[in-house]
């Protein structure tokens, strides 16, 4: 049994550092969009974020302990809230930027 909760343990582990992972992909994807005003660039990065928040809500909250589910919305919502401020400043920045 103890075998067993050791291979959960380490596959919840893989499951969160793949979010986190496809969480900051996302935020260079848009960042990299905004400095080089490429639209498509932005909004994979954009979908990227949402595919990331999308499998931590539904999946890797879960398989945590509330404590651990508190401090990952508290990152997760950080990273959004860099995300928002990011695209807010690049557009106010440029009046032009679409999406």
């Amino acid at each position: 049994m103890g075998r067993k909760r050791g291979i959960l343990t380490y596959l919840c582990v893989l499951s969160l550092a793949l979010s986190a992972f496809w969480t900051l992909a996302g935020l260079g994807l848009l960042w990299l969009g905004l400095e080089r005003r490429l639209r498509d660039l932005r909004l994979g990065g954009l979908g990227l974020l949402l595919l990331a928040t999308g499998k931590v809500f539904l999946h890797d909250l879960s398989a945590l302990s509330s404590a651990w589910r508190v401090l990952s919305l508290v990152v997760l919502g950080l990273l959004l809230l860099l995300a928002a401020l990011t695209y807010q400043r690049a557009r106010r920045g440029d009046g032009e930027l679409a999406a």
